[in-house]
């Protein structure tokens, strides 16, 4: 295996190819990153509508696996500040149909997108990484927006297992069983794996459901924007299943 590796996230929506993202993994410090991208166009800073941190182009969020911790760099400000110290969790998820090994999400991420004026790179504007690679996560003719959820997760665990057997402890108002992740997901909005360290692995959840911004949307940044969380990711998490589960009550009605 690779000391470095570098993965380049593609999404292609109505035939234009998009880099949503990159994820580089340091198998000898056991750590990875996910570094940020945006249109050319796009202004120098970016605003987490959740947490109001800004970020710039060369910014990127690092998980170190010995450490457990987690650190949003700035190259261009020459200096790492401490680690960020997760939130209070108001959910949790819960284990079901024998599975051995508990998972947490640890960053998600929704895009609200527009074609006329898309909030993410153009792949012909990209200039990746040497030695790195692009895997595409979505294709899809059209789309309003979608949010991808990563995960760490058990090389033993399968992933059919993982979404079919993990499920949120919080049952809502009308409903009998509780919302598990492959209520996430539809036939355009799947889920894939990339092998990590040890019997490490990243899950990586497509879907098309959004988080909602906690604050108002400058003008500047619509009709398209986007908004992550690496510091409650499960709550998070939680609310997107809460919107599938809305989605899925107003169609049987």
């Amino acid at each position: 295996m690779l000391n470095k590796s570098v993965m380049h996230f593609v999404v292609t929506i109505h035939d234009i190819s998009y880099i949503l993202g990159s994820l580089s993994i340091n198998n000898k410090k056991r750590e990875f990153s996910y570094h940020f991208t945006y249109p050319l166009d796009s202004p120098d800073y970016h605003l987490n509508y959740n947490s109001n941190e800004r970020t710039l182009r060369m910014d990127h969020i690092t998980w170190h696996a010995d450490r457990n911790q987690i650190r949003l760099k700035k190259p261009a400000q020459g200096k790492y500040p401490e680690p960020i110290s997760p939130m209070n969790r108001k959910f949790i998820l819960h284990q079901d149909k024998g599975l051995n090994t508990p998972i947490e999400p640890f960053y998600v991420e929704s895009i609200y997108f527009n074609n006329q004026k898309p909030c993410l790179l153009k792949q012909i504007d990209h200039a990746p990484w040497p030695n790195s690679k692009n895997q595409e996560i979505l294709n899809i003719e059209s789309s309003h927006g979608f949010s991808m959820i990563l995960f760490l997760v058990s090389s033993s665990e399968s992933t059919d297992s993982i979404l079919q057997g993990y499920q949120l402890d919080y049952i809502p108002d009308g409903r009998f069983q509780a919302l598990r992740l492959e209520n996430l997901i539809n036939k355009y909005h799947r889920a894939g794996r990339i092998l990590l360290y040890d019997d490490w692995d990243i899950l990586v959840v497509i879907s098309p459901f959004l988080i909602a911004p906690s604050s108002r949307v400058p003008s500047i940044m619509q009709p398209a924007f986007r908004i992550f969380d690496f510091i409650n990711p499960l709550n998070s998490l939680a609310q997107l299943m809460m919107v599938s589960n809305e989605c899925s009550s107003q169609q049987a009605d």
